[in-house]
């Protein structure tokens, strides 16, 4: 056990005495060819360093890219009421949106189930929907829209609309509810209203209906009736519950000279039913009339020239809405759009000059002596 100390102990004084072996230094040659081959692997290094780091770069872009539009896909889903928005936008007057109870301006304002688009007494709104649906309220009127999704349903509680339907695809539906009835479309242009009802009239139903252009079906106590472009629902209302009806402003009636575009819908003016007299703009439907083409044209020719002037109106343009409205009154003098233009022309006189707008009040008052701006133009028209 003691053997294994003492030679190592040898060995290790033997080693002592060897002289330390001399190494001769490099060449120069060497040296430069042991730098180069050590520059090539610090570059090789340093480039699969920047493949790696790109290649985890490329990697995570990609990876974000797939989660954004996973996300996107996970949010748009399949074809639901998102793809099918409606909004609601005033065009005239008093317009406001009732969402859980709760008022609301109707300007760009986004509607979900059981919203209500409401006018007032001088109010006209439009709702459009993502699919090329527009629906027009004439004043007095009470919309909801019920369902968005592939069955798109609205609900007329008061008053009336125009509606332009766009084609429908298979498995959607287009539908309007009122108190009794039922009305489908695939495609059209027609206008629903409600009215007081009479038992002298369809069994005293208050509905009714005018198509423009299509066929349109309406079910009404379990029987479907088709109406087509021309045609009016009921058919058997007498001359004695037309005047009723054209005589009550918040229900007028439906007529071939309804308004089919969504650019204006301005209200109707309504005689005092205590003075007798008829309504200037009263839409009385006829048995048996139809709606011809040009009647069609007409009416749209008369919402362009509307339109124009509006805006002018809107961009500020005082002297080019007045004169358009003028061109407006001078062309279409028995429009029902002929009283809300003379109407606007008379505040944009009265904004310029307060004996312009005294002359245009005095004009609009002697013209519509119960007019919805009749308060306004009495304020005007007695300015000293």
């Amino acid at each position: 056990m003691t053997e294994r100390p003492r030679l190592s102990q040898l060995a290790t004084e033997l080693l002592a005495r060897e002289p330390e072996p001399k190494l001769a230094p490099p060449s120069a040659t060497k040296r430069a060819h042991a730098l180069s081959l050590m520059t090539l692997e610090v570059r090789a290094v340093a480039a699969r360093q920047r493949r790696r780091r790109a290649l985890l770069v490329g990697a995570s872009g990609l990876m974000a890219a797939a989660a954004v539009i996973i996300g996107v896909l996970a949010m748009r889903g399949p074809k639901s009421s998102s793809d099918r928005s409606a909004w609601a936008r005033a065009l005239h007057g008093d317009v406001h949106v009732v969402h859980d109870g709760a008022s609301a301006s109707a300007d760009g304002h986004a509607l979900v189930a059981n919203d209500h688009i409401v006018t007032g007494n001088d109010g006209n709104a439009a709702v459009t929907l993502s699919t090329g649906t527009r629906v027009t309220l004439d004043a007095q009127s009470d919309l909801v829209l019920v369902e968005g999704d592939a069955t798109q349903v609205f609900s007329l509680e008061k008053g009336r609309i125009t509606l332009e339907v766009a084609k429908l695809v298979k498995g959607e539906r287009f539908l309007v509810r009122t108190s009794d009835a039922e009305i489908e479309v695939r495609g059209t242009s027609f206008t629903v209203a409600m009215v007081p009802p009479d038992a002298t009239c369809a069994n005293g139903s208050p509905t009714r209906l005018a198509v423009q252009e299509g066929v349109v079906v309406i079910r009404v106590g379990g029987v479907e009736t088709r109406v087509a472009a021309g045609e009016r629902f009921p058919r058997d209302c007498g001359s004695a519950s037309t005047a009723k009806a054209t005589l009550t402003p918040s229900s007028l009636v439906p007529t071939a000279t309804m308004t089919t575009s969504t650019t204006v819908a301005e209200s109707p003016t309504v005689t005092n039913a205590a003075s007798g007299a008829s309504p200037k703009n009263a839409l009385v439907p006829t048995t048996g009339a139809s709606t011809a083409p040009s009647a069609v044209s007409l009416l749209t020719a008369q919402n362009d020239l509307f339109a124009q002037a509006t805006a002018a109106r809107q961009r500020g343009d005082a002297a080019g809405a007045i004169a358009t409205y003028e061109r407006f009154l001078a062309k279409y003098p028995e429009s029902a759009l002929a009283e809300s233009a003379t109407v606007e022309r008379m505040r944009l006189l009265g904004a310029q000059s307060s004996e312009r707008g005294k002359i245009a009040a005095l004009a609009y008052l002697g013209r519509y002596p119960q007019g919805f701006a009749r308060a306004e133009a009495e304020k005007l028209a007695s300015v000293p």
